[in-house]
């Protein structure tokens, strides 16, 4: 917090970086306890520090994740317009894959499921599904697979208990342990 109050005299663009990181890795901490208003203020901070260079390559993993970060923390402090407000920049960028911006739609989906747009949270989640590389095959099918999958994952756990369970390896391909 003292090196917030300090920050106008901050204008060297490592600094600001630099107090960028700490503000969002302490709007990470407040979110993990659950201390949503101070995770909303410190990844404000964050966000109003930031340059118009943002975006750029050189820094474009760390504003994602400063507005992924700010997205969930202003849904968890109740506050559903101003989430959709980073959700919306975020998603704007041409640049990142599915996998970069899934944080985002995660919170894009839970926006809309709080709005009761139940039908844009569900196309939003096959959207994304789909990116990721699963298809579902045709909509009429999709009961069928559903139900086949749930008794194909049925018998590989057979006889298996939750220690075994937990000791499996984990999954490997980065597209489907989101």
């Amino acid at each position: 917090d003292m090196m917030n109050h300090g920050m106008k005299a901050h204008t060297l663009k490592l600094t600001r970086s630099l107090l960028i990181s700490l503000n969002l890795k302490a709007g990470k901490k407040a979110l993990q306890s659950s201390a949503f208003e101070a995770a909303v203020q410190y990844t404000a901070i964050g966000v109003g520090m930031r340059g118009r260079d943002c975006w750029d390559e050189s820094q474009y993993a760390t504003t994602l994740d400063l507005f992924s970060t700010a997205a969930q923390a202003e849904f968890c402090n109740a506050n559903p317009d101003r989430c959709k407000w980073y959700i919306d920049h975020a998603l704007a960028q041409p640049q990142g894959s599915i996998l970069d911006k899934f944080r985002v739609y995660t919170c894009l989906i839970d926006y809309y499921n709080f709005h009761e747009k139940h039908s844009e949270a569900l196309a939003t989640s096959i959207m994304v599904i789909k990116q990721l590389g699963v298809d579902f095959g045709p909509p009429a099918l999709l009961p069928f697979a559903t139900v086949s999958s749930l008794l194909k994952t049925k018998r590989l756990l057979r006889g298996m208990n939750t220690a075994g369970i937990l000791g499996l390896p984990p999954m490997q391909d980065k597209t489907k342990r989101m």
